[in-house]
């Protein structure tokens, strides 16, 4: 969701900040390389064609693309902080490095600073590993910390 508010060509201008924690943010990779793909034709409003693989239709395709926040990612205007989980099943880091990559980019083209990104091997979506939860937590809380200040 944070993925979706920092890039809504609306509204992105809204906000001061963003902390995206595994972001759900690529769906075309994630339909490809989740542990729930069903999930990303439900988000898309295509749990019709759950039967699709590989060779999906073009309207799902096109539906997969609209309901990505990498569709609205040029418009990142906020600073932003990827949290990600190196052995995450359900959503792939991939899929979040390739969206601070891209959101780095069209913020350094109008001279703001890049997306920062934070990563934790071994630790899957909820980043509960012993010590992990609580230093992402520290971190994002630092980070907010020297942003907004």
């Amino acid at each position: 969701m944070t993925a979706w508010l920092l890039g809504d060509p609306k509204y992105h201008m809204a906000y001061k900040c963003g902390v995206l924690w595994n972001p759900a943010s690529s769906l075309h990779g994630l339909f490809a390389s989740s542990d729930i793909p069903e999930w990303v034709l439900a988000e898309s409003g295509r749990l019709d064609d759950s039967h699709l693989d590989a060779e999906k239709s073009r309207a799902a395709d096109d539906a997969i693309w609209a309901a990505s926040p990498m569709s609205v990612v040029s418009n990142v205007s906020a600073p932003a902080l990827v949290v990600l989980g190196l052995a995450d099943a359900r959503v792939p880091p991939a899929g979040g490095l390739r969206w601070a990559q891209a959101a780095s980019r069209a913020r350094k083209a109008r001279g703001e600073k890049e997306v920062d990104v934070i990563s934790f091997e071994g630790q899957g979506h909820g980043i509960t590993g012993p010590g992990c939860y609580e230093d992402a937590i520290a971190s994002i809380a630092m980070w907010i910390e020297k942003t907004t200040i």
